[in-house]
């Protein structure tokens, strides 16, 4: 039998949080090559106000309850390992 791999809700929330941070720093650190060190506090803050976005997401996902997909057999569910207790 082939197992999925499971993409639960809080691997989700790890990608949609860590690729915008990423993207972020990326386009910050580009800021820090062309305009030198004139730029830094504002790079600085730029950086820091995306990870403390990226901080927020987490927290908010780590408490919110799963959600189970409606209308779904719990054959299926359990077939995609979503269901309870797996």
């Amino acid at each position: 039998m082939v197992r999925l791999l499971r993409f639960r809700a809080w691997h989700r929330a790890i990608l949609l949080g860590f690729t915008p941070y990423l993207l972020v720093f990326s386009v910050v650190l580009e800021l820090l090559r062309r305009g030198g060190w004139g730029v830094a506090a504002w790079a600085g803050v730029a950086d820091s106000m995306a990870y403390l976005t990226m901080m927020s997401w987490w927290a908010f996902a780590a408490w919110s309850p799963e959600r189970v997909p409606e209308g779904v057999s719990p054959e299926v569910l359990g077939r995609l390992g979503l269901a309870e207790g797996t």
